[in-house]
């Protein structure tokens, strides 16, 4: 305990330092968020300890307590993230204090609510406004919370106000309708034998991690919802986690079934006051069990029993902006250190889940069939390098053709799935060879065919369509490759009267939009529905009985070396969509390569033998899990400073045993957002200390202020 006028060292959100000392104008513990200031920068820090500057009294300033506090099981787990993600320290506690209006009253501001008006065109930007207000429980909002859910113009906002859609409410403190929640146990699910045994394997108190490895439909979830009981009966704190397009209303509805009531959901489409009620209540464990993304892992738990990660191989818990990590690992860290268990839910895991399973560290429980007698459907390729499976220049087989032709008759519904966005990746002039590529990435654009308009994937940049070529003025542009709106086209084409929808990123704006396609689907008003990964999981559709995948060799032409990995996991979990019900399933795989390994695997469900082969040459090539990649990306908007940078960087790499370090090479996207990049790559096998020897050597040369470095652990992306 610290008392008034005693000095502590107080860590802060800064990417510099690991501490510095203030002067206390109140008592406070370890672990009690303070008011600091730097340079006139008001800031919010947390005690670490005694102060330990020796700087003299009159230089070191005051820091005055806060309500909240962590614990030093807490402070403990952001040190070893920080020692093993090679983040700042500062910045891991920057990802805590994430929620800036938790410690400060609610503020006085204008508030808006959304009343719909059918005689107003709902165009995508109003929609999408719309859904923001639905995904936070119409409570009232702000102009900025609207702008910072929906990403959409001022202009479109002032536009709502002027038609009075958008209306302004007396009420001026935001408030949110967040209230304490009781659960119980509605015992309206019984579990099968299968599941019973593994749920009964799940032991709470002690650290220790199970893998819940079942099939699709096999009940996974019913499974880790008995442990959730299980941890909040006995008071403690539970945390789901899931990526961010596994949060449907189907999931919703089925905690509520089980539990009497819905989950309190974290995600990134919440207003500030929605943020700031959640946090604070997680902070005072008003707040018991939280559903939801990545960023859920650093709210401020005090009393943590259970953690559980569905679709643990999931590349969405992977953060690659603010710092690198990967939740998965930090949330087994962290369970580590406040000993309590962990599970990981997946019916495709990592690699290096497997590998941790099959060395005992990790307990293994498995659900090899469906829940309620459900079959698995026939996974079948069609090899597209027949001629007869090309009657037209299309890209739909003659096999898918007639599959969905019986489908439709059948009144069945099928999902085509291709993880392209838009019509046409690439658009070129045949005459002088002009290609359309974003001025800002290496990259080029993709024409979107809905708003005729070319749009960079990369950083969002969109521009219109060009007319003709911009160097030789020829008319005749050509647009190469497929992509979503290619394949509904054709789709239409051979099928008139089918109705179809399209889902992606571009046409699915929020989960509002998402789940009225899914009711829509489940109503039978969807023939075919032809998505991205967006449809790949958590979604149960009864009467969806075939799947076709358009281009099944896409993922497996990348140079990364997880490439069969992620292809075997993203066509495991698309082909578990189809016959879920009481009707057989049938999945299509179009392919150039029908003899691949990877189809092998997912058609005769042999997915142990294929990751055993997979695993047997990452163990001769040193690969992750049997070695370690550490990547270093330099990147500069001076590309000439980028390569001197680089240069210096390469003439004083050192000798590190057991690793090697490869590079300067330019990165595969070259640019980002102006940004020019090169990359390195250290390798090294188990026992390498990696990152205390990249540490070391990135400090033997000073780092201009116009150049940044990124460092990624254990990388997933070698773009």
């Amino acid at each position: 305990m610290f008392y008034k006028n005693d000095i502590v060292k107080v860590l802060l959100p800064i990417a510099v330092g690991d501490g510095y000392d203030y002067q206390l104008n109140a008592p406070a513990e370890i672990g009690t968020f303070v008011n600091a200031s730097v340079m006139n920068r008001k800031l919010i820090g947390v005690i670490i300890g005694a102060g330990d500057s020796g700087l003299p009294l009159e230089k070191i300033k005051p820091a005055t307590p806060l309500q909240f506090r962590i614990t030093q099981s807490t402070l403990n787990w952001i040190q070893k993230m920080s020692e093993w993600t090679m983040m700042p320290i500062g910045m891991v506690l920057k990802l805590i204090i994430n929620v800036p209006e938790a410690f400060n009253p609610p503020k006085t501001e204008q508030l808006y609510l959304f009343e719909e008006n059918k005689k107003i065109k709902m165009t995508d930007a109003r929609q999408a406004i719309a859904d923001a207000f639905t995904s936070n429980y119409n409570e009232p909002m702000t102009i900025s919370d609207i702008k910072n859910i929906t990403h959409v113009s001022y202009a479109v906002i002032r536009s709502m106000i002027n038609n009075k859609t958008l209306k302004p409410v007396s009420q001026q403190i935001k408030k949110t309708g967040l209230e304490e929640i009781n659960y119980f146990d509605t015992k309206k699910v019984k579990l099968n034998s299968e599941q019973k045994c593994a749920a009964d394997s799940i032991k709470l108190g002690d650290f220790s991690v199970y893998l819940l490895d079942g099939i699709t439909g096999s009940g996974k979830t019913q499974v880790y919802f008995d442990s959730v009981w299980r941890a909040y009966a006995t008071g403690k704190s539970v945390l789901l986690m899931m990526p961010e397009i596994a949060l449907t209303a189907q999931f919703m509805n089925r905690f509520e079934s089980r539990f009497g009531a819905k989950p309190v959901v974290w995600h990134s489409n919440l207003t500030a006051a929605r943020r700031r009620d959640i946090w604070r209540g997680v902070a005072n464990g008003e707040i018991k069990i939280i559903v939801g993304t990545r960023s859920a892992l650093f709210l401020p738990w005090s009393n943590l029993g259970l953690v559980v990660i569905d679709e643990e191989h999931d590349g969405s818990y992977k953060q690659e902006d603010m710092g690198n990590y990967h939740a998965r690992d930090m949330a087994i860290l962290r369970a580590k250190i406040e000993n309590f268990p962990i599970i990981l839910a997946s019916a495709t895991p990592a690699m290096e889940t497997l590998r941790n399973a099959s060395d005992g560290k990790y307990k293994h429980l498995k659900l090899k069939s469906r829940f309620g007698g459900a079959s698995m459907p026939v996974i079948e390729t069609i090899d597209f390098r027949k001629p007869e499976e090309h009657t037209d220049s299309g890209h739909i087989s003659t096999t898918l053709f007639n599959a969905l032709k019986q489908t439709l008759a059948d009144g069945q519904q099928a999902m085509l799935f291709i993880n392209r966005r838009g019509y046409a990746p690439i658009v070129q002039c045949k005459k002088c060879g002009w290609h359309a590529d974003c001025p800002d990435c290496s990259v080029g654009m993709t024409h979107h065919k809905k708003n005729n308009s070319l749009l960079c994937h990369i950083c969002g940049r969109t521009q219109p369509m060009q007319k003709k070529c911009p160097i030789c003025d020829d008319e005749e542009l050509s647009m190469s490759g497929i992509g979503l709106e290619k394949i509904q086209e054709e789709i239409l084409a051979k099928f008139p009267n089918a109705r179809t929808a399209l889902v992606s990123s571009d046409t699915i704006m929020s989960r509002q939009a998402l789940e009225r396609l899914v009711n829509k689907m489940e109503s039978g008003e969807i023939d075919i529905v032809i998505g991205t990964q967006i449809l790949a999981k958590g979604h149960h559709f009864p009467n969806l009985t075939l799947v076709g995948v358009i281009d099944a060799d896409m993922g497996l032409f990348s140079t990364d070396f997880r490439s069969g990995e992620k292809t075997f996991q993203q066509l495991f979990q698309v082909a578990g969509r189809a016959g879920r019900a009481e009707l057989p399933g049938r999945v299509l795989l179009q392919t150039y390569q029908p003899e691949h390994s990877v189809f092998n695997a997912i058609c005769t469900y042999n997915r142990d033998d294929f990751m055993a082969n997979d695993m047997a040459g990452r163990r001769v090539a040193k690969m992750p899990p049997f070695g370690q990649l550490i990547a270093i990306i330099v990147e500069s908007e001076k590309e000439h400073i980028l390569k001197k940078f680089c240069e210096n960087l390469a003439a004083v790499t050192p000798k590190i045993k057991n690793a090697k370090i490869f590079g300067p090479i330019p990165a595969q996207l070259y640019k980002i957002r102006t940004w020019y990049r090169m990359r390195f790559l250290v390798a090294g096998d188990e026992r390498a200390n990696l990152q205390s020897a990249v540490k070391h050597w990135l400090s033997k040369i000073k780092q201009p202020a116009n150049v940044r470095i990124k460092i990624d652990v254990n990388p997933q992306n070698f773009m």
